[in-house]
């Protein structure tokens, strides 16, 4: 399946210049953001019988249960019907509950393929121009 020219367009212009990183849901290759914000992150889970000390410049201890990876994307000034064409692939419409996301990790300098939730998304319309809006997207997957 062929992208809509636009994005097939950015997507390989995208591609010469990232290379090998992509950001691939469930098989569907998105468009790197051009004016936006890719955020890998790691968010630690800890335990409610974390065990800290009372006094002032005590040690605190804290038991970590779990890491989670976040990650975050942000298009600027995106088409809605791009948009529309994206969020048609990576949202939850399809029943689905999680998807698989490939993406590239600073944290290990390398493409990691992670199970997440379907993302949660924002589209905030920042103007039309001849009848097309144009929108900021935040997308945010948190690994499953």
């Amino acid at each position: 399946m062929r992208l809509p020219a636009y994005n097939q367009r950015y997507a390989n212009r995208i591609a010469s210049i990232w290379g090998t990183y992509p950001l691939v849901v469930n098989n569907y290759t998105m468009p790197l953001p051009r004016n936006g914000n890719y955020d890998v992150g790691r968010d630690y889970i800890s335990s409610n019988n974390t065990k800290r000390a009372n006094a002032v410049g005590a040690t605190m201890h804290k038991k970590t249960l779990a890491v989670k990876t976040l990650v975050k994307v942000k298009y600027v000034k995106l088409p809605a019907n791009v948009w529309r064409d994206i969020y048609n692939k990576i949202g939850p419409e399809g029943g689905q509950e999680f998807v698989t996301l490939k993406y590239f990790d600073p944290y290990v300098n390398g493409l990691q393929t992670k199970t997440f939730y379907v993302p949660a998304t924002t589209a905030t319309v920042q103007y039309f121009i001849h009848g097309t809006a144009f929108v900021d997207v935040d997308i945010e997957f948190i690994e499953k």
